[in-house]
């Protein structure tokens, strides 16, 4: 015989739900018991039992009844398939950053050759009419995901494309010129010729080679201008060219009467080097995609790439994005909400610190709030745990004395649910709690500052399906290369 009654507690409790504009769900007393009936293959198909709502049963309020039940057999919540494509329904991203169209765009202050000093390789911000050039980065979303799993490199442009890009361009206009202006007038040739001294400065090797524009007994001399710019632009067409062009004691174009080339070159690493170049690491679970970044830049063809760590919109930073719609939340009554049930989110994090990627898990502990709360669904608490590095290391954690911890959890509790125009997110706030707890079972720590946002995606009878977002964690000097640590997630709904 199969009994069942509601746990005797004091007291038991049911929860009455009213039409939507009604008012708030209200707690009442209750009771609940009843049979499975059946035997041999029929055991268990049927159930009968009795309940009540109210605390008096001479209280108009109180209501009892009995009920009647067969078994059915029910199709299991259909889920969506993985998506293998580069489809975006919801995304999390940095300000100075977009995910639209399959692809993802980064976009940052731009930094150049600073001209003004004696230094070749100093380097400044670029400005346009007074305003801060920003200059973007283009990635495709399927390329991001069949890379995943260690680090990618996405260059921008070279430095050699550049120049012979801007001095064909220029020849080009010098040509044109030449039916316009008289061979004793230099009104145009001299500038447009300082131009194309300038691209070699600034793009190429840090310095001008050009010297005055070639004349002939007072004129200007138009065939040596072009047939100089013909050797540069030759020079420019392949890194045996470009070699040749600056070999000791030769006649290259890059070549001094001295025999001494314009600059020491490493011609493979010249040829080779781009303006920027973003460097990135990628993660994946079935329903959600995410990744970290940085950036690197150049100052010319010959000098050597510099880190972008200033947090001005260069990075390090991260991303994260699903095909799933951002989920939706119908009202304080819905059924895929339970009031006061908990749910279990597990995936992965990728995370970037300075120039190390790192890599673990992520798993959030979510309540819903046993009633609507204004804005608030619940609360949740995020586990960022097993950290390593590109290199397979754990992170650490080092403590006043120099003595360095192998670190295990770093943990936000008590973080908000809410719902914005009826789309469940999450942040937070000021109840939120950070710590970093060790391997050893050391004293946690508190890092110095702690922050994380995300966004609940997709729907099912058991809620949403996962949940994406980004975390922060500044520890300190202490926390591995020191410094903020920014990362993604992707977590999904456990059994």
């Amino acid at each position: 015989k199969a009994d069942w009654a509601r746990a005797k507690r004091e007291p038991a409790m049911a929860t009455l739900f009213y039409l939507p504009g009604g008012q708030p769900p209200e707690r009442v007393p209750a009771t609940f018991a009843g049979h499975l009936v059946g035997r041999g293959q029929d055991s268990g198909s049927q159930a009968v039992g009795v309940w009540s709502v109210g605390e008096d049963r001479l209280d108009s309020t109180w209501m009892a009844g009995g009920f009647g039940a067969d078994r059915v057999t029910t199709r299991p919540d259909s889920r969506p398939e993985a998506d293998r494509e580069a489809s975006v329904g919801t995304a999390v991203v940095p300000p100075t950053a977009e995910i639209r169209d399959g692809i993802l765009e980064l976009s940052g202050p731009k930094y150049g050759a600073d001209l003004g000093t004696d230094d070749p390789d100093d380097e400044g911000g670029v400005f346009s009419g007074g305003v801060r050039t920003m200059q973007t980065h283009v990635v495709g979303l399927q390329e991001l995901y069949d890379g995943q799993g260690s680090e990618q490199v996405h260059d921008g442009r070279t430095f050699v494309d550049i120049a012979r890009a801007h001095i064909a361009r220029l020849r080009e206009g010098l040509v044109r010129s030449f039916p316009l202006f008289d061979r004793t007038d230099m009104s145009f040739r001299e500038p447009v010729w300082g131009r194309i001294n300038e691209h070699i400065r600034y793009w190429l090797f840090g310095f001008g080679w050009l010297g005055e524009y070639p004349t002939r007994r007072g004129r200007a001399d138009d065939v040596k201008a072009l047939e100089t710019l013909d050797r540069v632009l030759a020079a420019l067409q392949s890194p045996a060219a470009l070699a040749a062009a600056l070999k000791d004691y030769s006649e290259g174009v890059f070549v001094g009467p001295d025999g001494r080339p314009i600059r020491e070159v490493d011609v493979g690493e010249a040829w080779d080097r781009v303006e920027s170049r973003i460097r990135v690491w990628t993660g994946s679970t079935r329903y959600t995609r995410f990744g970290a970044w940085r950036k690197q830049t150049a100052v010319n063809a010959v000098a050597g790439y510099v880190d972008r760590l200033e947090l001005d919109g260069n990075g390090p930073d991260a991303f994260a994005y699903s095909s799933l719609p951002q989920t939706a939340y119908a009202n304080d009554g819905d059924p895929r909400f339970p009031l006061g049930a908990s749910a279990t989110y597990a995936g992965e994090t990728v995370a970037v610190q300075g120039t190390a990627f790192y890599t673990g898990a992520a798993e959030f502990q979510v309540r819903w709030h046993a009633a609507w709360d204004g804005a608030e669904a619940g609360r949740l608490t995020a586990a960022i745990s097993g950290l390593r590095d590109d290199h397979g290391d754990r992170l650490t954690f080092a403590e006043a004395g120099g003595r360095r911890r192998l670190v295990d959890t770093m943990r936000i509790a008590r973080v908000a649910i809410l719902v914005d125009s009826g789309r469940v997110r999450f942040a937070d706030d000021g109840q939120s709690l950070a710590i970093i707890s060790f391997f050893d079972r050391a004293a946690p720590t508190t890092p110095d500052a702690a922050s994380i946002e995300g966004r609940f995606v997709g729907n099912s009878a058991d809620g949403p399906l996962a949940a994406i977002g980004l975390w922060t964690v500044d520890g300190g000097s202490g926390l591995g290369q020191g410094g903020r640590m920014r990362g993604a997630f992707g977590a999904e709904l456990g059994p």
